[in-house]
């Protein structure tokens, strides 16, 4: 795919920020369009995309019910972290197969993708915890001004193509 194609793949998620029409499966979208590119991003666009998904991750979103996501997520997640040989990866990979884990560990581990984005081979699975999280797992907190910040979340990707 061509360059042009992952902008335009990108703008549109942004335009959907622009005119208020989007949602947390907005977020996951994000996510998978980052995974689909991650070859062609740079570093600093990996870092400008991913501050929108660790951001909700960190300010809007808890999760609907901590225990069952735990179980029912242990082994996808666990298996999504075959891929890197990290001391990090590996501690977290054990934690979440004991189903010790909460909401901070998968904004952790994005952010340690965030931070180590082109040096992990395993770039499309790590992502897919957060992804997966977003999209299945998480409501809105009450207080939560994510519906207000679609402008942010756009000016966000637009940064990145700039």
């Amino acid at each position: 795919m061509s360059d042009l194609s992952m902008v335009r793949d990108f703008f549109i998620i942004k335009e959907a920020f622009e005119n208020g029409d989007f949602s947390l499966q907005t977020i996951s979208d994000l996510i998978v369009t980052i995974r689909t590119y991650r070859n062609k991003l740079t570093s600093e666009q990996a870092v400008l995309l991913l501050d929108i998904p660790l951001n909700v991750l960190e300010n809007d979103v808890e999760l609907k019910d901590n225990g069952l996501w735990q179980k029912s997520n242990r082994d996808y997640f666990s298996g999504n972290m075959n891929v890197h040989d990290s001391d990090y990866i590996k501690e977290l990979k054990e934690r979440i197969t004991l189903a010790s884990f909460g909401l901070k560990d998968i904004y952790d581990l994005t952010k340690y993708v965030q931070g180590n984005f082109k040096v992990l081979s395993g770039v499309d699975f790590l992502l897919r915890n957060a992804e997966v999280t977003i999209r299945d797992d998480v409501k809105l907190k009450t207080y939560s001004t994510f519906n207000n910040s679609g402008k942010a979340f756009a000016f966000y990707i637009e940064r990145a193509f700039l």
